[in-house]
């Protein structure tokens, strides 16, 4: 893994962490509702048959499913590119200052002048990349 690779995923740790919580949360929550909204309608008189316990709860856990499914999805998208791409986008950051970095160096480039300009890349990320992304 290059510098600026790690100084992105550093950078990105906090957000991982929170993402993987809220999806933790979206799932309860979602198995909550509709654990709560079977047994609403059970008391209400509209679920009869013994048939709607089993039932509510493979529904919980299918729904339950679904949002740990889509925060996983969020988490996985969170990589080095799209974040370094936001970071250029929101951030002020110039136009390929960071993506650059994460492609190999193009032919004729100085080893050592591309391992500095990395080296600064990732110092940047470590510094400025926290506040701007809260």
């Amino acid at each position: 893994m290059r510098n600026t690779e790690r100084a992105l995923a550093d950078v990105a740790s906090p957000l991982r962490s929170r993402l993987v919580w809220l999806a933790g949360a979206g799932a309860l929550s979602a198995l909550a509702l509709v654990l709560t909204l079977a047994a609403w309608g059970a008391r209400a008189g509209l679920l009869r048959s013994p048939i709607w316990v089993p039932a509510a709860w493979f529904m919980a856990f299918a729904v339950s499913g679904v949002a740990a499914a889509f925060g996983g999805r969020a988490v996985r998208r969170l990589s080095a590119v799209r974040l370094a791409g936001r970071l250029e986008r929101e951030a002020d950051w110039r136009a390929g200052s960071l993506l650059a970095f994460l492609e190999p160096a193009a032919a004729g480039t100085s080893g050592s002048l591309h391992a500095f300009a990395a080296e600064r890349a990732a110092r940047e990320v470590a510094d400025r990349g926290p506040p701007a992304l809260r």
